[in-house]
């Protein structure tokens, strides 16, 4: 018996499992909504509703995906690296990096626009932009808006917790952990991260079909990230903008070499301008079907 199992080990495919791990106004409900069109039921979400601040580790994914063999693209806000490895199972991490200034006005526009009960919610909905950063600051939720990606990407269990001083050596653990996934995209420059990520994972999911439609964008936003953060800028006064940009000094570290990784991968494809352009035509055709309905 145990003999026969081996064997079957050794011939089987290994199954090839997206992860996104959706760090919160980092494009991610577009992300899941790719991924639920390409894998349908084979889309799973992995969060506790019930309870946000939840953190799930690596060997809670490996128990949920025992659980859930057929799952073949998972996404959670809750899990946290380092990975587990799992034998026959290829894991193929997605994370996306967003520049941390214009995220963090973001935050604001999500929270207010979201409406619940839950204090971020009510501070936004009552506040000033200014008055909601200024909250923020003075909570231990500050990193919800200061250096979050390097916090969420350097967690590691027991050890560093959100209201703990974030260094250099959280700053490498995030790079590496960026740079070690198959997908390391960068919101300000999505197109191009979607077609890097088609490269990489179409051997392993042929069907894989990255167009998409842009999910949960905030009504009337200007256009360009120089925009927004300018008007920001403005509106929260110059004193206040420093600070939060000091605030977020690891982050925009994060956020310049994942621009930097994202332009080494895409010289690696091959006829990739065509690609992008091919790319931004099947999603105009997706949204012009979707508009005719």
């Amino acid at each position: 018996m145990l003999i026969a199992r081996l064997a079957h080990i050794l011939v089987s495919k290994p199954s090839a499992v997206c992860i996104h791990i959706h760090l919160f106004k980092n494009a991610g409900s577009t992300v899941d909504w790719i991924l639920r069109r390409s894998f349908g039921g084979r889309f799973q979400r992995f969060d506790r509703l019930d309870d946000p601040a939840n953190i799930y580790t690596g060997h809670d994914l490996e128990r949920y995906l025992h659980k859930n063999p057929r799952a073949l693209a998972v996404s959670s806000h809750q899990l946290r690296f380092p990975l587990p490895e799992i034998p026959c199972t290829r894991l193929f991490p997605i994370v996306f990096i967003r520049h941390p200034l214009d995220r963090a006005l973001s935050v604001y526009s999500f929270e207010r626009r979201q409406g619940g009960i839950a204090p971020g919610n009510l501070k936004a909905m009552m506040s000033s932009l200014e008055g909601y950063l200024r909250w923020r600051l003075s909570q231990h939720a500050a990193g919800v808006v200061t250096n979050f990606q390097v916090l969420s990407l350097s967690w590691y269990h027991g050890i560093l917790r959100e209201n703990d001083r974030l260094d250099e050596r959280h700053l490498a653990t995030a790079w590496e952990r960026l740079r070690g996934c198959a997908v390391a995209g960068v919101v300000e420059r999505f197109d191009e991260s979607l077609v890097a990520a088609e490269w990489i994972l179409k051997p392993f999911h042929p069907a894989l079909d990255m167009a998409y439609r842009p999910q949960n964008v905030t009504p009337g936003r200007l256009r360009s990230r120089e925009e927004r953060i300018a008007s920001g800028r403005r509106e929260i006064g110059r004193a206040l903008f420093d600070r939060i940009e000091t605030l977020n000094d690891l982050d925009l570290e994060l956020y310049h070499l994942a621009n930097e990784e994202l332009d080494r991968r895409i010289a690696l494809i091959p006829d990739f301008e065509t690609r992008l352009e091919a790319f931004r035509e099947r999603c105009r055709q997706l949204r012009s079907r979707h508009e005719r309905r």
